[in-house]
């Protein structure tokens, strides 16, 4: 469109020259109205109108602004330009009143910088930057007509949009990249709502047309330092999923997903360190929301193959985008894997226990071994040295990943003899040099007054191991050690927790510029030395915790006296040399102290275990069937599930067999407790009646709990779900609910072609047992009589004085164990090997086994004479095979009919 130069543009230019422009400056704004009214009254857009002219004047020096002695096509001088922003923008406020007008204007100036950045015009880039932030500055005197705000007449954000591009300037700011005018609009903006924060917060929360908000438009256009300066003003950009509100999802996705498929921007690709910073500042503000929220972008993939799918954690997108891309795109791999580790590092850096799995990582990431406390007057129910000396790497059995979370020490404070502190050491070497495990990031433990462990060793794995968090309950610690360890660079920690008897000597050692003040930053800070500052830079160390251990008679913790005088008077003597020594040292800022008076640790009380029952052994029946499987080439193993409290990994039976596990039970500090560490037999018992029955099958083991007290809704539910995912093909649950349990038998609707073996007790109506779909199990006596039970069980199976076989780090070795459990485990056994015949026997349709009243039906045909009563004898179910076989396919194929 022709643009018409106005005639007083020459003059302008002399009086800008000469020096005179001032006495003239409200006829010049006045004129430049007028241009702009005449403009709009021949219908022309006056955004278009303005760029026209000021590209005319600016860029190719044919307007009338250049100096006359300049040559022709000459741009004018800084100096002239300045002027003829502030009148320009002077006069488009004088003349306009509609906001929409001015915003399309200011953005269109802010567009023709990046027109010029796309040209490799770098001079005219900063020129339009210029005039766009005069503009804005102009603005200001005009009662913020530029600043998105919420009026007080209750105007919406989306008001402020302009009608041309759906978008407010504070999105258009960051879009075209300009980092001043975004400072300036994001403070503009707080002062406009000072008195209503949460007006602040929905104005830069906006989003555009499009439902992307001004982080979006950052990551999307490579402005990473403006989306750091965009967290600043607003962390609440970091959590929320409006990217938006039909997507559904978090900045970490978006991040990823642009990573992955980058398009087409002005701005380069930042170098990948970058990214992981950006990463890292969007973590901090909730790390556990961030790295845990699931998305689905699938639907808005930029190409048509993506290896991304739905309902995933940043980690997950990063980890499978990585492994789906071509080996050929070598700088994309190399950014996706930096990203892969940086989201890894920053999940065992802040999250715990369930949030690790919900966030993507699978493996093992905690080892908490307080199965192992010691209990009153040191005895223990389970015997930690006798564990540690079994617990060993194999091919079947390491659990876990080259980090662990948290490492959660038994508390052997109570120990009378030095063996649990040796068996304390060799289990840190044997997690180094067996398990390959290279990072801890949270240590605790609670030692022995008679312990050999010294504090150079603790320092030491904490250097090995780089731990970030330690608390090890040794009164009065030497931090020597860990000062030696940050003058070696080798120190990581970020919180401290030391204990004390109240020593003043050693509190004075503890709060002195060479004590926790000695341990800096790692990188590349120097530290004290000799009481002599070296360097002022902040320290890594960002919290200290002194205990103040107060003993208590007969381990009574009650009432602590945190108000009493002495303790008061020591804390704030503490708190006084600590802030001295902080004084002496220089330091602007250092690590956050607590001080906190805490009771000695009470010894930890289990129940007593039931007196040990007689020795008996199980009917030896089904080693006919065992025989016939070790003749002929097995197939597939069966997989079983065992929903309990666990089974010991260091049988040497039972060992070989257990394929997985998993645990749904967590300490009071979210910790949780391993599946191969009951402190109860009884799991372990179980799982040596099934490999007993059938040695060849493979076992999962589900922890729903340390005992049945504990047992809950929720965690069986999700231990079936788990099962099922691992397509195991019979579940064993020898524990029972006295009321009906919503969520488990949830869950059973999902365990359609997989058999259900349940406890049911005596004289009791019991659940899971009792659902329609389960099949419960009753004990019998050694002779094939059952007793009362509340309803008829599916079956009977023996179950008094069997032989068992107990974890072999438990005090007291149980033999033999009796009940509707035991007679539970075995006729999970039993059908696993009557699945694995029908298999090995190539019999049709054989899975239909796996069908609770198919599998019932072959049991049924081998009663015996009292058909009235379950009862499961092994002796006559495996004693003729061909039998067996015959009674597979009939039923097989008279359930296909009922079908």
């Amino acid at each position: 469109m022709a643009v018409t130069v106005p005639h007083f543009l020459q003059r302008m230019q002399q009086e800008l020259v000469s020096g005179g422009y001032n006495d003239y400056e409200p006829e010049f704004k006045a004129e430049f109205k007028n241009w702009i009214l005449r403009a709009q009254q021949k219908g022309q857009r006056i955004d278009i109108a303005l760029v026209e002219l000021v590209r005319r004047e600016l860029v190719h020096g044919e307007g009338h602004l250049a100096h006359p002695s300049s040559q022709a096509g000459s741009v004018p001088s800084d100096s002239v330009m300045c002027r003829f922003y502030k009148s320009l923008c002077a006069a488009i406020f004088s003349a306009i009143e509609m906001r929409s007008v001015l915003n399309r204007c200011f953005q269109r100036f802010l567009f023709e910088k990046m027109n010029a950045q796309e040209k490799g015009e770098g001079d005219l880039r900063q020129k339009w930057e210029k005039i766009a932030t005069s503009m804005y500055e102009e603005s200001r005197n005009f009662s913020h007509k530029l600043t998105p705000i919420i009026e007080s007449t209750g105007d919406d954000v989306a008001s402020h949009q302009s009608p041309s591009t759906g978008m407010n300037n504070l999105h258009a700011a960051v879009l075209y990249g300009c980092t001043g005018i975004v400072q300036m609009i994001i403070q503009d903006i707080k002062d406009c709502h000072r008195n209503q924060p949460e007006l602040s917060r929905r104005v830069i929360l906006a989003e555009n047309s499009t439902d992307v908000n001004a982080l979006a438009i950052a990551i999307g256009n490579n402005q990473v330092q403006i989306a750091k300066l965009l967290l600043g003003a607003e962390p609440g950009l970091a959590t929320t999923p409006d990217f938006g509100s039909k997507l559904e999802h978090y900045p970490l996705h978006y991040l990823i997903d642009h990573i992955l498929r980058p398009v087409d921007v002005d701005e380069p690709t930042p170098p990948v360190e970058t990214w992981c910073e950006l990463i890292q500042d969007i973590v901090k503000i909730d790390p556990v929301r961030n790295l845990t929220a699931r998305c689905n972008l699938s639907k808005r993939s930029r190409d048509g193959d993506t290896p991304l799918g739905p309902d995933m954690t940043p980690y997950q997108m990063a980890t499978r985008a990585s492994k789906g891309r071509e080996e050929e795109d070598l700088p994309l791999m190399s950014m996706l894997r930096a990203v892969e580790e940086q989201l890894e590092e920053l999940i065992w850096r802040y999250l715990e226990g369930t949030s690790i799995q919900k966030a993507g990582l699978d493996n093992m990431t905690d080892l908490n071994l307080s199965d192992f406390d010691a209990v009153e007057s040191g005895q223990q129910i389970n015997n930690f040295a006798s564990f540690v000396e079994k617990f060993k790497s194999s091919q079947e059995f390491n659990p876990f990943s080259p980090r662990l979370t948290r490492l959660n020490l038994p508390d052997i404070s109570t120990a009378n003899s030095p063996e649990a502190s040796e068996a304390v050491v060799k289990l840190l070497n044997r997690l180094k040099d067996d398990f390959k495990i290279d990072r801890i990031i949270r240590l605790s433990a609670k030692n022995s007054h008679s312990s050999r462990i010294s504090d150079d060793l603790i320092a030491s794995w904490v250097g090995i191991f780089g731990v970030e968090e330690l608390s090890w309950e040794k009164y009065d610690f030497d931090i020597s050690s860990l000062v030696s360890l940050a003058d070696k660079k080798k120190l990581r920690l970020r919180h401290l927790s030391l204990y004390t008897t109240g020593h003043k000597g050693v509190l004075s050692h503890w709060t002195s510029p060479s004590g926790i003040l000695a341990m800096p930053e790692v990188n590349d800070s120097l530290f004290l030395k000799l009481g002599t500052l070296q360097t002022a830079n902040l320290e890594q160390l960002e919290v200290v915790s002194i205990y103040l251990v107060e003993a208590f008679k007969d381990n009574l913790v009650a009432g602590l006296p945190s108000q009493s005088k002495d303790y008061v008077k020591l804390k704030d003597w503490i708190e006084e040399e600590y802030k001295t020594s902080t004084k002496k040292a220089g330091m602007e800022k250092s690590p956050a102290l607590r001080v906190v008076l805490t009771a000695a640790h009470p010894a930890k009380r289990y129940h007593k275990f039931r007196e040990p029952s007689v020795n008996q052994k199980f009917d030896r029946s089904i080693q006919t069937a065992q025989a016939l499987l070790e003749s002929e080439p097995r197939e597939e193993a069966i997989k079983i599930a065992i929903i309990d409290n666990g089974v010991s990994c260091g049988l040497q039976d039972i060992s070989g067999n257990i394929k997985g596990g998993d645990s749904f039970v967590y300490d009071a500090g979210h910790c949780k407790t391993p599946w191969f560490t009951p402190v109860d037999p009884h799991g372990t018992h179980m799982a040596s009646l099934i490999v007993r029955a059938n040695p060849y099958c493979d076992l999962y083991v589900y922890r729903v709990c340390s005992e049945q007290r504990d047992l809950k809704d929720e965690h069986v539910a999700q231990a079936i779900e788990m099962a099922l995912k691992a397509k195991v093909d019979i579940i064993n649950f020898s524990w029972s609910f006295d009321a009906k349990t919503p969520k488990t038998e949830k869950a059973l609707l999902l365990a359609k072609s997989t058999l259900v073996f349940c406890a049911k007790p005596d004289a009791l109506k019991v659940y899971p047992a009792d659902y329609r779909s389960t099949i419960s199990v009753t004990q019998a006596t050694n002779q094939p009589l059952t007793l009362e039970v509340d309803g008829s069980p599916d079956l009977v199976l023996p179950g008094e004085n069997v032989a068992v076989r107990s974890p072999p780090y438990a005090v007291r070795q149980d033999t033999q164990a009796s009940g509707s459990s035991v007679s539970t485990a075995l006729a999970a056994g039993v059908a696993s090997l009557v699945l694995m015949l029908s298999r090995e026997w190539k019999v049709e349709n054989w899975d239909m086994l796996k069908q609770k009243d198919v599998m019932i039906g072959v049991f049924k045909r081998f009663m015996g004479s009292n058909s009235s009563i379950p009862y499961v004898n092994p002796q006559v179910l495996f004693g003729d095979t061909a039998a067996l076989e015959y009674a597979m396919k009939d039923n097989i194929k008279r359930h296909g009919r009922e079908l």
